[in-house]
């Protein structure tokens, strides 16, 4: 059996969550706006953030 902590868990989640946010066909167009890596660190922190509010 594998153990965590409860935030290490949330965390794993949360990425997990982006991923899945960033396969999804809403977000394609938005990525492909991104025009460099702080274009894209940006729109990945608003969809970590909006993931986060979810939970």
């Amino acid at each position: 059996m594998f153990a965590i902590k409860k935030e290490d868990y949330e965390e794993a989640m949360g990425l997990y969550e982006l991923f899945v946010t960033f396969m999804d066909s809403k977000a394609v167009p938005a990525l492909l706006t991104c025009r460099g890596f702080a274009s894209f660190i940006h729109f990945a922190k608003q969809c970590w953030l909006k993931c986060k509010k979810e939970w």
